[in-house]
């Protein structure tokens, strides 16, 4: 029995888990380069970039439990194209329009290579570079662009139809991952390194998530929290003391996180569990709300509010931790002002204006046609 589509917390929860633990990194990162102080004793580095795994499995969860009824209809293949898009380039150009400026203004602020208009023009598009896009985070949403395209395929062409090329691409990516763990790098293109990155299981594993729910009544999920939970967690532990394991995390975190997504998925469809109405479930739901713009702006308010402070000789005054806090505080703040101020106007605006042009250029074809038969 298939079950309606309803808005889920509990993965707005998980998305906003999964932010925070990418914003710790970060703020550990910077409090180590510039006060010389590694805030969380470096125990985030550099498993909190299990955040981004988490993501991408997330991605494809939420990704095919939206739009699991487009698949094979042609006529959801554009208005699928422009909920996605929309859902991220606009905000992320506003984030850039931001950040670009400063690299102009302070060219040491960068790495120097910001103000080219080949990486401009690439970071803007989300297309692969050689390098970090102007948004150094931004990265991994040329996998979440490469991921859509996938999936439009299966609603234009059907989901059989795209099986032969589905199958290359993992068959593509399996020989990367096979060759990454002996030290070498198959695709040196940047582009045939995204096509056949190993986060492109970590899609399909968010898709096979939803999938069971969706279709079946799943058992054991309070089993499969737990051993999710504890298995994320000790693959932080692990890559602690053993650093990046690289396409291990697909083993570390990314069935794991199948794990956790697909116990809370059934528990909130099937069990119709509610998110309690406690202070710290409500936070986090905003912040799931607002991961987006946090994820995008993070890196910029970290480093801008950081160095104010330290300007002001409040490390001095307080000690690193505390200041450490008070940035991490006043970025998530900018983060969400960033969402409520921008990323919503824009994604309201962008969505309904695209949706309508694309409807009345529909019902303009569909008049001129029947004018000519």
């Amino acid at each position: 029995m298939e079950l309606k589509t309803k808005k889920l917390d509990s993965m707005q929860m998980v998305r906003a888990i999964a932010m925070l633990m990418v914003l710790f990194i970060h703020l550990d990162a910077f409090s180590t380069r510039i006060f010389n102080y590694p805030v969380f004793s470096g125990f985030f580095m550099p498993g909190g970039d299990a955040g981004v795994n988490i993501f991408f499995v997330l991605s494809g969860f939420i990704i095919f439990y939206v739009h699991k009824g487009d698949i094979g209809k042609k006529v959801k293949f554009f208005p699928y194209l422009i909920k996605r898009f929309s859902r991220i380039y606009p905000t992320y150009w506003a984030a850039n329009l931001l950040i670009i400026p400063l690299h102009f203004l302070l060219p040491q602020f960068g790495l120097g290579d910001e103000r080219e208009a080949r990486t401009i023009i690439y970071s803007l598009l989300l297309l692969p570079q050689y390098h970090a896009p102007i948004i150094h985070a931004a990265w991994s949403l040329s996998n979440e662009v490469f991921f859509y395209l996938m999936f439009s395929l299966a609603i234009i062409l059907k989901f059989k139809r795209i099986l032969p090329l589905v199958f290359l691409v993992l068959m593509g990516t399996i020989f990367n991952i096979f060759y990454s763990f002996q030290g070498i790098t198959v695709f040196q293109n940047p582009f045939l390194n995204l096509i056949f990155s190993y986060h492109n299981f970590e899609f399909l594993l968010g898709c096979l998530s939803a999938y069971l729910i969706v279709k079946y009544n799943i058992r054991l999920k309070k089993m499969l929290l737990f051993i999710g939970s504890i298995l994320i967690f000790s693959m932080i532990v692990i890559e602690r003391f053993y650093g990046d394991l690289g396409a291990l995390r697909l083993l570390g975190y990314g069935i794991p996180a199948f794990f956790v997504l697909t116990s809370l998925g059934a528990y909130e469809i099937r069990e119709k569990l509610r998110v309690p109405g406690f202070l710290l479930p409500k936070v986090l739901l905003l912040l799931g709300d607002a991961s987006f713009s946090i994820y995008i702006t993070h890196q910029l308010f970290i480093s801008g509010i950081g160095r104010v402070l330290k300007s002001l000789g409040l490390v001095d005054l307080i000690g690193p931790f505390a200041v450490v806090i008070i940035i991490g505080i006043f970025t998530v703040l900018a983060g969400l002002i960033f969402h409520l101020k921008i990323e919503k106007p824009l994604l309201y605006f962008s969505r309904i204006k695209l949706l309508s042009l694309y409807n009345i250029s529909n019902r303009f074809v569909a008049k001129s046609f029947s004018k000519t038969v």
